[in-house]
């Protein structure tokens, strides 16, 4: 009796039934699977990702320290007379923290007129520099968040050093964008787990701390946590079960979503690209800043109600019966490189207009040909050289820009590095200055998926002929 009970709560092995190599291959990949030991180069990355976004983080914490974030946030005509009229607005003074609101629906662009009027020379409106921010009177924090939000890319737009701060701006958004895609597709993974498969992590923290610590600290740490290997390394081959139990193989990444999933997940980062691109426009920028800074923590409720639409337009075959699991994985990839490609495509346009902004800078500033002449804006040369402790409090928002598209780079440098090896990691390099870093880093990901793709086809076709030469194969092949 001991010995049926002791028997039936043990395990059994088939072998009979899946031959001695199926099974050798199964508990091959079942260790590979539960094995959380980073590979030397794996290891490699992590620190390299580590030492980014610990730097970036040191640098972007003594900007935000010395931005001064005494900016004036009126919410009303009043509320910008009463500070017109209890400070002497011409003797350079700036104020600690934002006045009261005020419930007065007033026009703001009157009280500017008025100011203007007062002083003609605008002097006093770049001295304590009013920031016209949507006033939502939710609550003093979540507005006093805004108005010191709109205040920072008004000066990133507007400040001495705006034309050299397009150009980082556009990099950094085209490099945050490319990665959002990214983690969008990789999140769909079973074997991507969290916080590597949160959109809203990624969102909250990019849109509050940086986007280089949101992809360095909150993703690709715990991105390559959850893949000890390169999901590309090539896997040895197996000739005998012996030689199989022994190997470990690197564990492939589970499927995608099928392309209806995939169409909703990159049409919702279409539509965060769009609030990127508005938050550009200086006229628009109190109306702008808000879905800017919240939509992308939103992504995931706006997939969820773009898949349904998604589901009409595109093939879902994952739900279909008469199709194979090779043919829907294949699908699923075939969609992600088609979307990685059409990306890396549109985000091709912010490198041009940054390299437009760079020709003008170098070609039109006065500074170039006339060394007495004072240029409208910080050169970039002055952004790039300066010493920090001597920048303006309005220069540091373009600072910040510099630091985070830095960052960015260096660490989507790194992923590309760690999943497909250091040829692939120069020519991510060449295209990174021809096609911009955003750009560059979308047609790595789509060569890494097709990669995939082929490994694992590659594979299944060497498991089906080795299945054929086994103990099954033989054993059909008399029956026939």
């Amino acid at each position: 009796m001991a010995r049926g009970k002791s028997s039936s709560l043990t395990p059994k092995t088939t072998t009979a039934a899946t031959g001695p190599d199926a099974g050798a291959d199964a508990s091959a990949d079942a260790s590979s699977r539960r094995t959380s030991i980073l590979t030397p180069a794996r290891f490699l990355a992590f620190l390299a990702t580590g030492m980014v976004g610990g730097l970036a983080a040191a640098e972007l914490a003594k900007i935000l320290s010395a931005y001064s974030v005494d900016l004036t946030c009126p919410a009303s005509l009043q509320d910008y007379l009463a500070i017109q009229r209890t400070h002497n607005l011409t003797d350079g003074s700036r104020l600690s923290s934002p006045p009261p609101s005020s419930s007065s629906s007033d026009d703001f662009a009157a009280a500017v007129a008025r100011l203007d009027a007062i002083d003609p020379s605008g002097a006093a409106r770049f001295a304590v520099s009013p920031v016209h921010y949507l006033h939502t009177g939710l609550h003093p924090s979540f507005d006093a968040w805004n108005c010191f939000g709109t205040g920072f890319f008004r000066d990133v737009a507007t400040g001495p050093a705006a034309e050299p701060a397009q150009i980082f701006a556009l990099h950094t958004a085209a490099i945050y964008l490319a990665f959002t895609l990214l983690v969008a597709f990789e999140r769909t993974r079973k074997s991507t787990t969290f916080p590597a498969n949160s959109l809203a992590v990624l969102g909250t923290t990019g849109q509050n701390l940086g986007a280089c610590l949101a992809v360095s600290v909150f993703w690709l740490i715990p991105w390559f946590s959850c893949y000890p290997t390169a999901a590309t390394a090539p896997r040895p081959p197996r000739k005998n079960s012996a030689a199989a139990a022994a190997v470990k193989q690197p564990a492939r990444p589970s499927p995608l979503a099928d392309p209806a999933h995939l169409a909703a997940a990159a049409a919702s980062v279409g539509l965060v690209s769009l609030a990127f691109a508005l938050v550009g426009v200086r006229q628009i920028l109190p109306y702008a800043f808000l879905p800017f800074q919240y939509l992308p923590a939103l992504l995931p409720l706006v997939i969820a109600v773009a898949t349904p639409l998604a589901t009409l337009l595109f093939p879902t075959t994952n739900t279909t019966t008469t199709t194979t699991a090779a043919s829907r994985r294949a699908a699923a990839s075939r969609a992600a490189i088609g979307w990685y490609k059409l990306f890396q495509a549109a985000l091709a346009v912010p490198d041009l207009l940054a390299l437009a902004t760079l020709a003008k800078l170098l070609l039109l500033d006065p500074s170039t040909t006339d060394p007495s002449a004072t240029p409208p804006t910080t050169s970039l040369s002055t952004l790039l050289t300066a010493r920090f402790a001597d920048r303006a409090s309005r220069d540091l928002p373009a600072w910040f820009l510099v630091v985070d598209a830095a960052a960015l780079a260096a660490s989507a440098f790194v992923w590309v590095a760690a999943e497909l090896g250091a040829d692939d990691a120069f020519r991510f390099l060449v295209a990174a200055v021809v096609l911009g870093p955003g750009s560059a880093l979308m047609g790595a990901a789509a060569a890494r998926e097709r990669r995939i793709e082929e490994l694992v086809a590659k594979e299944e076709v060497q498991e089906k002929g080795r299945g054929e030469d086994g103990v099954e194969g033989r054993a059909r092949k008399k029956a026939l």
